[in-house]
């Protein structure tokens, strides 16, 4: 859709109607997509840390066990909350 479309009206009719009728599922695909982002990016802190000990064996590491959750910065109570139903 572009703002200049002689069509814009009847598009934007069919995308709200597609979102009353199907706005549940979407957001569900939404939350889903989120969380699996958030996993991605925690793998993307794994692989960096990684490397830094292949690169520079003497700096300094973590040790123990650490949960994917460990790799991101502290997560806001919605995204706790979607991390919790979608996990």
């Amino acid at each position: 859709m572009t703002v200049d479309d002689p069509d814009l009206e009847q598009k934007l009719l069919a995308a709200m109607e597609i979102l009353a009728t199907e706005g549940e599922r979407i957001a569900d695909g939404i939350a889903r997509t989120v969380v699996k982002n958030l996993k991605v990016m925690a793998r993307m802190g794994v692989l960096f840390e990684e490397e830094v000990q292949r690169r520079y064996p003497e700096f300094p590491t973590r040790q123990g066990d650490w949960s994917w959750e460990d790799y991101l910065p502290p997560m806001n109570p919605s995204l706790r909350q979607l991390v919790a139903a979608y996990n």
